[in-house]
């Protein structure tokens, strides 16, 4: 039981003590009799040795009763069962509206199930409860405390969207909500959700005081049957690569709209499909939308069974690989010595119609230069080690730089190193030593996150990357202006960066072939590191983000770049002011598709693809019982509050009169029990 009003109750048991007291000092009188020759004689005071008993106990019992039952009465005793089986309480219900709630059970949304659950639990409250509905994901809007019969209408009217579940962030918020309501009555925190195990990342972080009794209450089955489209970007320097593939690694018939024209693609079960953006799409700006049949026996949810992405159609990058002459008369193609870089910058897709790079390369024999030299620049130029550096290389790496391109230099054992000295001079942003062998083992210097070139690699790449394999270099030293960019396990400078105006050179100490190393063939090292260093010789201004894929019912940033700073925009219908920086902040797609940003004179600034959370996807769940359990392992210690009514409630005024009743019945009663005769 609890009382409202301890202190009066505690006045009232007080107080009983006085029956005890009346009826010990009553004790248990005898009847004298009568003897007149005793008229005479002076009364002598008796004492007892007998110890005092209480008599006439069933009257003792009775002023007890009627005592403790006023007691109660001030003190408003609480019996659950005086409430009709509903509970004054304050209660945030924390309810599940995220996009998997869409999923559908039997036939039935799962939605509907979980609105019932929550329905039931507000219909168990008293009038009185105080109620907070919270919708998952809330998005930070705090609920307002409303009367449970107000919180079923607002239920009845909820639906579910398309935003990821943050349940865990919201279960907070509803701990802190509680925490500020008085302690007049019971706190009751009810979650209602479809409990998707990647929903509760970051529970065990969450501490529950003691008073708040929590609750939960799953929707749907443990595991539901599903499958969709999933599409991720990975960057790294030019390389732009997408992948598109089921979430359940099935694979299939997918059809791909690309700018209104439509054909199929067979995806194989399990694996991640590459593409980039065909050059021949119509407009500047490709649209793309995959999906496939939905079948019900293997699909929850309708809506993940699309997905978009849309990008601009970029121009390519031109690349000239200088290739000498070969020295033995072997024209092998994996033996020229830019083989692998153009394989690196300008991968071969099994499927011809993906690009995978923006890079556009071209091999360009020493022979040729003079022809060429004269035409478009290039914007990368490669020079691997040459035995014979022309003069016409030299003026052609001079006029990318002047250009603002860049030059990256390879070494090899077969560099001319006087020459280069001599022909390139500034150019050359270092100067050459002498051949020298490397230690086995560990090639480069560890690669941190720090790391100027490769810190952007994931670790076990940057980890791998130590160990490229490299067996010969030359002793260099970066000139006056230059900058290494990584060293060797020895601490020798690597790679030398020298900037010019817009352009700069890059110096490379191993081969570009597989001469000095195996480095250059172990693609899944030599690729990324390779597109990194091409990326920084090129400026970061031209390998800004082709693909932005967003999430819907998700807030972020939208940028558009600083020639559109501080200008009204249009972004699906609605209008919306960019900042000095050309950004709009908290842009919020509420559902899935692809939405326009527009200017004032409704010409087309931007295309954003945005699609369903990939992890609503995925429907493996807990059951409610687990949940409830992890929930109550996170109260913190203590004694837990259960049923209490406010003083004003009904249920209240109900044992109050109560008790009066009882008080008025027992004082009826306490006569005939005064005149009952003692044996």
């Amino acid at each position: 039981m609890t009382l409202p009003n301890i202190f009066l109750f505690s006045l009232g048991a007080a107080a009983l003590a006085l029956p005890l007291w009346v009826h010990l000092r009553q004790g248990r009188t005898r009847r004298r009799a009568k003897v007149s020759s005793l008229h005479l004689l002076l009364a002598a005071p008796q004492s007892s040795r007998q110890p005092k008993r209480l008599v006439n106990l069933p009257l003792f019992f009775l002023r007890c009763l009627l005592v403790l039952l006023l007691a109660l009465a001030f003190g408003r005793w609480l019996v659950p069962l005086f409430g009709g089986g509903t509970r004054q309480a304050h209660a945030v219900v924390v309810v599940d509206i995220s996009a998997s709630m869409q999923a559908v059970h039997g036939g039935e949304p799962v939605w509907n199930e979980a609105r019932d659950r929550a329905m039931e639990m507000l219909e168990g409250l008293g009038t009185d409860s105080r109620v907070a509905l919270m919708p998952s994901p809330s998005g930070g809007v705090r609920p307002a405390w409303e009367s449970p019969a107000e919180a079923r209408r607002r239920l009845k009217a909820m639906r579910p969207g398309f935003g990821e579940n943050h349940l865990v962030d919201d279960l907070r918020a509803s701990v802190r909500l509680l925490e500020t309501m008085p302690g007049d009555r019971a706190k009751l925190l009810h979650v209602v959700s479809d409990i998707q195990r990647s929903s509760l990342a970051g529970l065990d972080q969450l501490t529950i005081p003691a008073g708040i009794e929590v609750r939960a209450a799953k929707a749907g089955p443990l595991t539901a049957p599903n499958r969709g489209v999933a599409i991720e970007v990975m960057a790294a320097g030019a390389m732009d690569i997408g992948f598109y593939g089921f979430s359940d690694g099935s694979g299939g018939e997918m059809r791909i709209d690309e700018n209104g024209r439509t054909t199929p693609w067979m995806v194989t079960p399990g694996r991640a499909e590459t593409r980039l953006a065909p050059n021949d799409a119509d407009g500047a700006w490709v649209t793309r939308k995959l999906g496939f049949e939905a079948d019900e026996a293997i699909d929850a949810i309708a809506h993940d069974n699309t997905g978009y992405d849309s990008f601009p159609n970029p121009a390519l990058i031109p690349v000239w690989l200088i290739e000498p002459e070969p020295s033995d008369g072997n024209t092998a193609i994996y033996q020229q010595a830019g083989y692998f870089v153009r394989i690196a910058l300008q991968p071969v897709l099994e499927n011809e119609a993906f690009r995978a790079s923006r890079y556009e390369t071209r091999v360009v024999n020493v022979d040729e230069v003079p022809a060429v030299k004269s035409g478009e620049l290039p914007r990368l130029l490669v020079i691997p080690a040459l035995p014979v550096l022309p003069d016409e290389v030299v003026d052609l790496a001079k006029a990318v730089v002047a250009d603002g391109g860049a030059v990256v230099f390879f070494t090899g054992p077969n560099l001319a190193v006087g020459e280069y000295t001599k022909k390139l001079g500034d150019l050359l942003p270092a100067s050459i030593g002498e051949e020298v062998k490397f230690a086995q083992g560990q090639s480069l210097e560890p690669i941190t996150n720090r790391h100027p070139l490769w810190g952007g690699l994931d670790t076990q790449t940057r980890r791998e990357l130590t160990r490229i394999g490299l067996r010969s270099g030359h002793s260099i030293e970066a000139v006056e202006g230059a900058r290494v960019l990584a060293y060797d396990a020895a601490a020798r400078p690597f790679i030398v960066e020298r900037r010019f105006r817009q352009g700069g050179t890059y110096f490379v100490n191993t081969s570009s072939d597989r001469a000095w190393g195996d480095w250059a063939a172990k693609s899944a090292l030599f690729v990324p590191a390779l597109h990194q260093l091409c990326a920084r010789a090129l400026g970061a201004d031209a390998f800004e983000a082709r693909h932005a894929p967003w999430t819907a019912s998700k807030s972020s940033t939208l940028s558009l770049g600083r020639e559109h700073a501080g200008v009204p925009v249009t972004i699906a219908g609605e209008k919306h002011q960019t900042d000095d920086r050309g950004d709009v902040k908290a842009v919020v797609f509420e559902k899935p598709g692809v939405f326009d940003v527009k200017a004032t004179d409704n010409t087309l600034i931007q295309r954003v693809a945005v699609n369903f959370p990939t992890s609503e996807s995925t429907l493996d769940a807990l059951p409610e019982a687990v949940m409830t359990q992890r929930l109550a392992a996170l109260r913190q210690g203590g004694t837990q509050r259960v049923q209490r009514w406010a003083d004003d409630s009904e249920a209240g005024s109900i044992a109050w009169k109560i008790c009066l009743a009882l008080v008025a019945l027992l004082l009826l009663i306490e006569p005939l029990l005064i005149h009952r005769p003692l044996k």
